[in-house]
């Protein structure tokens, strides 16, 4: 055997080596690309004020109830109270056999 040639053994392992590497690198790179991108768009809130959010809570935006105008006046339209549906269903029969 020739000192200065490889068997083709090594050099499979030298090249699963070589691809691995480069897919860890590839990881860490596109990992640091990441979070790099998320430290800029976070936002920059004091925790003052996202304790102050928190202790309102949700609080949806009051609506204005809807008027119209009559004789110079303006009324609110009726609050729409709908009734539950009673629905008639027949009786069951026994199956007579």
């Amino acid at each position: 055997m020739m000192p200065g040639i490889m068997m083709p053994e090594f050099a499979l392992l030298w090249m699963t080596i070589g691809i691995l590497l480069c897919l860890a690198l590839m990881a860490t790179l596109v990992w640091l690309f990441v979070r790099w991108l998320n430290h800029q768009k976070a936002p920059t809130m004091q925790p003052q004020d996202s304790y102050q959010m928190y202790e309102q809570g949700y609080r949806p935006q009051q609506r204005t109830p809807e008027t119209y105008q009559e004789g110079g006046q303006q009324y609110p339209y009726p609050q729409a109270q709908y009734e539950q549906p009673q629905a008639q269903y027949p009786e069951e029969v026994p199956l007579q056999q």
